[in-house]
């Protein structure tokens, strides 16, 4: 609040590019800053509803939804939780361990085939000639 005035903070205020967000813990000192450079001529200035304490109980550590609730709710519940997970928010995950159950098929014992050569025919010499 007291650098409001100073020229050094001027060029971040007082400019028309871009919105600049004010905030604090709750938007007491937010809103009073923003009348001071609303006074002033001040454009494109925001306040963050609630300021950051409603900031982290909204973003970063959004409620689970009753299972009751409107899939928007729970739409809005993952979109939060992505955003908190930007921010640096880890969420253990808890594993589901499936139990596989895999058949295996009896073995069969089968006697190996017997592979019996087939015997070639002699070429009979020939006999007579010219």
């Amino acid at each position: 609040m007291q650098n409001i005035f100073s020229k050094e903070y001027e060029g971040y205020l007082n400019q028309l590019e871009y919105d600049v967000v004010l905030y604090s813990n709750d938007n007491f000192k937010a809103d009073q800053a923003w009348i001071l450079c609303n006074r002033l001529g001040f454009k494109n200035l925001k306040v963050l509803k609630g300021g950051l304490n409603n900031w982290y109980l909204t973003i970063i550590n959004p409620p689970l939804p009753a299972e009751n609730m409107q899939a928007l709710d729970f739409e809005l519940y993952s979109s939060r939780k992505a955003a908190s997970m930007y921010f640096g928010v880890a969420y253990p995950q808890k594993e589901v361990v499936k139990k596989v159950v895999v058949k295996v098929a009896p073995k069969v014992t089968t006697t190996p085939k017997v592979v019996v050569p087939k015997k070639k025919k002699k070429k009979m010499p020939v006999e007579g000639g010219c």
